[in-house]
């Protein structure tokens, strides 16, 4: 529909099948976002297949399954070179000359069961179906049957089998066990051939119309960040801008624009969190008569509609209105006031009459600001404050990421590009990351949860993102322990560990060693300590540490002791949101009032500070101490 709105006369059904431009897109691998296609393994093949006709990007299909699959390195390698192409037996030639001498495609298993063993249309049919169900007994009297023939009840010969056709007994179990091991997951050349088309339409779109196709892909994974964040790090590779909101441009989808002479592509409003469709409509209605010139007018032109408080903050904050020329902050400053206004003239206008004194300062019908409301002189809001609510208000930074900054020093520490390749790889299964591979991460920590191991001792799962995606880090009590300071949020952080990979679960990373990164870093990195495997590492002798002359009893480490009325209060809630900000080595044991027992606070250990003591007695009043009676909570 969008190419269309250009070239109204194209039609996909009439591409043409042979196009050039299709099959480079196709034999470079470069088919994210093409249908069927996408896979890592799947462009792998392409790249080595380099396709040339609608019969390749079939055979592609139907090839890469399980069976079928081991198929392809022959399959390739017969296509270069032709002449390396031997059948079993001569009559295969015209059943397996078409896929270069491989069993392909469902019709082929019929085929050689008809023309080789002599079945009838019918009981190929019946055949093929026993292999794709992998019913023993069925196959075991398909195999009689294929190398020997069968005969019914009454002697009448129903196929006389390879061996009476000329084929040795050894070849034609053979051609049987290539079959049965190949059916089970074959396509149909119906099905392979449908495939075939819509991949090929796809490719072609993306080949001559980039911007429209991956405006439509970012389209239809609206609301999924991971796969969102894929198709904008595509575009870059494109050199397709990815623009943010514009109420004067933005459709209710992701759509295509020209900006500074060049094609881009503009977010969707939909995108954006806690903005309705109904609205949106109303929205690029009234932009028809033409577009909005502030934001007062916008307001002043969408008040009497279905407009609220809630969905104009997220407007502001995603950066819809950034081209009317007023900034972000005085925009959160004052866009209450000014709904307020309008609502109140909207709905004077509907009684009839204006009161002149309940709207403050604005006294006659032409005080009403349309473009001139004077805003406060506010400082625009930082980069990082910018980026911040972009996230809140569409779940992805546009203008930028704060991680940026840190990826020369991620990059010395040897850090992979992105996590969104990660898990882009991972989740199309290719061979370029496996479970146990050791790798190093880097990102900003987002959400830290503190938990305890069985024998008692604090660990943590921290979940750190940079542009294109997130990854749950697992850090066990002596990475902890030496770390733990650095895993606050929004902390830059770089980890190195072992990749965990599990069919029930995301995604994790086993942490060996962190390090904290530094913006405008230059020059070489301490590297970090990846993790060891005794198993196959063995360990180097340790150098015995000498005893003391004296021996001093180790000091046992101090415990905070709180009381609280139960450990399902509001203020232990209160009180364990506190004990996050001050993590440091002191464990803390609640005493529950409402069961009389002590209760430890797994995952919790603080550091005592002032401040934190003061907070606590907020919370839970002032108590004494209990060894020289200071005021403290304890």
């Amino acid at each position: 529909e969008q190419v269309k709105e250009a070239n109204p006369d194209f039609c996909l059904d009439r591409v043409s099948l042979e196009d050039e431009k299709t099959f480079s897109l196709l034999s470079s691998g470069d088919t994210s976002g093409v249908f069927q296609l996408e896979s890592g393994g799947m462009r792998q093949m392409l790249t080595e297949l380099k396709p040339q006709s609608l019969d390749d990007v079939q055979a592609a299909i139907a090839l890469y399954r399980p069976g079928p699959m081991d198929s392809i390195p022959t399959y390739i390698e017969n296509s270069r070179h032709p002449e390396k192409i031997t059948y079993a037996t001569p009559q295969l030639q015209p059943i397996l000359e078409s896929t270069y001498g491989c069993v392909v495609y469902q019709e082929q298993v019929m085929n050689i069961c008809r023309d080789i063993a002599g079945f009838s249309y019918g009981r190929a049919d019946i055949i093929r179906r026993a292999m794709s169900k992998k019913k023993a007994s069925e196959m075991e009297n398909a195999r009689q049957a294929f190398i020997y023939g069968e005969t019914d009840e009454n002697g009448n010969e129903l196929c006389h089998g390879a061996v009476k056709a000329g084929i040795s007994e050894a070849v034609a179990t053979e051609i049987f066990d290539t079959m049965s091991s190949f059916a089970a997951y074959a396509f149909n050349k119906s099905h392979a051939t449908a495939y075939a088309y819509t991949s090929y339409r796809t490719a072609y779109l993306k080949a001559h119309y980039p911007c429209e196709y991956l405006a439509s892909l970012l389209t239809s994974v609206l609301g999924n960040m991971t796969k969102t964040a894929i198709y904008v790090e595509q575009a870059q590779k494109m050199k397709i801008a990815v623009l943010g909101p514009d109420i004067n441009e933005s459709r209710e989808t992701y759509s295509v624009v020209e900006v500074g002479g060049k094609r881009a592509i503009r977010f969707g409003l939909l995108g954006i969190k806690n903005v309705g469709k109904n609205f949106l409509e109303e929205v690029t209605s009234e932009r028809r008569s033409g577009k909005f010139t502030s934001f007062e007018n916008f307001v002043s032109r969408m008040s009497g509609r279905e407009l609220n408080k809630r969905q104009v903050e997220s407007l502001i904050k995603s950066g819809a209105f950034d081209s009317l020329g007023t900034t972000r902050a005085a925009l959160l400053s004052e866009y209450e006031k000014i709904i307020d206004i309008y609502v109140k003239k909207n709905r004077g206008k509907i009684e009839g009459q204006f009161d002149l004194f309940s709207i403050g300062n604005f006294g006659a019908e032409d005080d009403y600001p349309e473009t001139d409301y004077t805003y406060p002189d506010l400082p625009e809001l930082s980069t990082k404050e910018r980026l911040y609510q972009e996230k809140e208000s569409m779940g992805m930074y546009f203008s930028g990421h704060p991680f940026d900054d840190y990826k020369p020093h991620a990059k010395a520490l040897g850090a992979i590009a992105s996590i969104g390749d990660l898990l882009s790889e991972l989740e199309e299964e290719t061979d370029t990351y496996c479970d146990h591979d050791t790798i190093t991460v880097a990102g900003l920590v987002t959400l830290r949860t503190n938990k305890q191991t069985r024998a008692g001792a604090p660990m943590a799962f921290v979940t750190i993102e940079d542009r294109f995606g997130e990854l749950e880090l697992v850090v066990f009590p002596k990475v902890l322990e030496k770390h733990t300071y650095f895993l606050s949020p929004d902390a830059p952080i770089a980890a190195v560990g072992e990749l965990s990979l599990s069919e029930d679960s995301a995604p994790k990373l086993l942490v060996s060693d962190i390090a904290v990164l530094q913006t405008d870093f230059s020059g070489e990195a301490e590297p970090l300590q990846k993790p060891r495997y005794p198993k196959s590492e063995p360990k180097k002798a340790e150098t015995p540490t000498p005893k003391p002359s004296v021996q001093t009893a180790p000091q046992k480490p101090k415990t905070l002791y709180l009381k609280v009325p139960s450990v399902e209060s509001e203020e232990c809630r209160r009180v364990c949101s506190l004990l996050e900000i001050f993590e440091g080595q002191t464990p803390v044991i609640f005493y529950d009032v409402s069961t009389k027992k002590y209760v430890k606070a797994v995952g919790r250990s603080v550091e005592l500070l002032p401040n934190m003591y003061r907070l606590l007695q907020q919370i839970l009043g002032l108590l004494v101490a209990n060894d020289n009676a200071t005021q403290m909570p304890i």
